[in-house]
């Protein structure tokens, strides 16, 4: 007899501890949304923000004039801005096919392929060592790593140039 209360009881504690209640059901958690105006707000609270905390910039030069584009978001931009933290990059870029100008960067870095059509302004990361900056389009995998933006195809052939030319890059 005690054997038997002593298996009713466990099977008893087991139905109670594997039943769960409602209430303790973790609710979802409803997504927040943020107006213009409560941006707005927030950034007349804080004027001076470091620029650690905007997010960083590629600096493209080319024969003393700057161009700045906004990075992507993937493992082989961060390997760049890493690698830029340290020192800038300078290669040499050429016309290819006539839409984009494109050089040995020297270094590696990971890829991030997708299948891609590019636009003017676009920077990709073509085989994890070469850039590219395309002033018009193409499609293929490549790795997206910036854009520039507001720019189109006669403003980059004028700040680009003709020929061989001498690509400087920087993180701000």
């Amino acid at each position: 007899m005690k054997k038997l209360l002593f298996i009713f009881s466990v099977m008893i504690f087991a139905v109670i501890a594997c039943g769960s209640k409602e209430e303790d059901d973790p609710k979802p958690i409803e997504p927040q949304i943020i107006t213009d105006q409560e941006t707005d707000i927030e950034q007349e609270d804080n004027p001076q923000q470091d620029d650690e905390q905007m997010a960083p910039q590629l600096i493209i030069t080319v024969g003393g004039r700057s161009l700045t584009a906004d990075f992507a978001q993937n493992s082989s931009v961060e390997a760049l801005i890493e690698a830029l933290k340290q020192s800038p990059i300078t290669y040499k870029a050429e016309d290819y096919g006539g839409f984009e100008k494109v050089g040995d960067l020297g270094v590696s870095f990971p890829q991030n392929n997708e299948q891609i059509t590019t636009s003017p302004g676009d920077i990709i990361l073509y085989q994890g060592n070469n850039l590219c900056i395309y002033y018009g389009k193409n499609t293929w995998n490549f790795t997206r790593i910036a854009k520039i933006q507001d720019v189109g195809k006669e403003d980059l052939l004028d700040f680009l140039g003709d020929g061989e030319i001498e690509v400087k890059l920087e993180v701000k």
